[in-house]
């Protein structure tokens, strides 16, 4: 995979809240995409958990193969 096949990172809370994200690109931890592609998204799987827990829609498509 490229740099250039991403639409755009999201880095979750634990591990991205506590990182630079342009130290990040500049050591080559993160590929260099547009500004605004990589950006920190807080509590990733506490989101993902309440979608599955109040959507009937999010569990039939996390079932899907």
């Amino acid at each position: 995979m490229e740099a250039a096949d991403l639409a755009e990172i999201g880095v979750a809370r634990t591990f991205g809240s506590p990182i630079s994200l342009e130290s990040a690109v500049r050591s080559g931890l993160f590929p260099r995409l547009p500004t605004g592609a990589i950006r920190q998204v807080g509590n990733a799987a506490g989101l993902g958990a309440s979608f599955m827990l109040i959507s009937e829609a999010e569990r039939s498509a996390a079932e899907e193969p």
